[in-house]
């Protein structure tokens, strides 16, 4: 584990926070909404999310999301994963053929979106929850109020009791015949963020051993054999202040509970799925992730 910190200033020249494709939900009942400019996902059932990462789309629907998973969020991860990896934020951008996500600007706004470069595919963020019938959740794309930055990623929620709720994009569509991307050429994934309060937030790293597409885990079971959704995963604790964050994909660990575990003590980078962030259970968080990127 690593640390370093470097007292950087940040200029705050955003206006004030305004919301674009923003849905709401409960912890029990699936939400996916379009908005123009954007979309939006609140919190799904708990079936959704335990059943695995693919959430039915109608045939014709023009994206994929997932939906996966509590993988990260379950306590039951080992705790060597409590590390964290920050800097103070500096306000600097991404190589736009690293950039994931910057959740905007489109015409009408800001969109939870994955940027269709360097062999990505234009898909979009969206949530699933524990099915938690009194838990609520919002994710959506605001002004952030952080640097130049015009859009960021929202996602707020509490009152999860089971395993929490995710919020995951794959990086290239899972319609088509090749369902994983080649990130070989890459060391791991950087984010800014912030939270209300000190929080924890688990970010996963999924791959062809994670996820039902790769042939190895069933996404159709729960328990037992053929558990899929067991991510890479470490967690970071989120700040008040705007925060960088570097993931090496080497610091990353299954948690043990999925079936089969992976071979590898690191995701596939040949076959990566997507990333995935998540909140445990009983917390509640109000967190912003800006200008996600892979870093060489």
């Amino acid at each position: 584990m690593w640390v370093v910190v470097a007292l950087v200033g940040l200029a705050a020249c955003a206006p004030e926070p305004a919301s674009r494709a923003v849905a709401t939900d409960g912890g029990g009942g699936a939400s996916d909404e379009d908005a123009a400019g954007g979309r939006g996902g609140g919190a799904g059932s708990g079936a959704d999310a335990r059943q695995g990462l693919d959430l039915n789309l109608a045939p014709d629907a023009p994206d994929d999301r997932g939906g996966g998973p509590a993988d990260a969020a379950r306590p039951d991860l080992p705790s060597d994963l409590n590390v964290d990896m920050w800097v103070a934020a500096p306000c600097i951008s991404p190589d736009p053929m690293d950039l994931l996500s910057d959740f905007g600007v489109t015409i009408a706004g800001g969109e939870l979106a994955v940027k269709m470069v360097n062999g990505r595919s234009r898909t979009f963020w969206a949530s699933s929850g524990d099915g938690t019938a009194t838990a609520t959740s919002t994710l959506r794309a605001e002004m952030p109020n952080r640097c130049s930055s015009l859009y960021a990623m929202h996602f707020s929620g509490s009152g999860y009791t089971n395993w929490g709720v995710v919020a995951n994009a794959p990086f290239v569509l899972q319609s088509g015949t090749n369902k994983f991307y080649d990130g070989t050429v890459y060391t791991g994934i950087r984010f800014f963020a912030k939270a209300a309060v000190k929080t924890r937030m688990t970010v996963s790293i999924g791959d062809k051993y994670t996820v039902g597409a790769g042939n190895y885990c069933n996404v159709a079971t729960d328990a037992g054999a053929g558990r899929c959704g067991d991510h890479f995963s470490m967690g970071v604790d989120l700040l008040p202040d705007w925060q960088m964050y570097t993931v090496r994909f080497d610091q990353l660990k299954q948690g043990g509970w999925g079936v089969p575990q992976s071979p590898n003590l690191r995701p596939d980078q040949a076959f990566l799925w997507g990333m995935q962030i998540s909140f445990g259970r009983n917390v509640t968080f109000d967190a912003w992730i800006d200008d996600i990127s892979f870093v060489k």
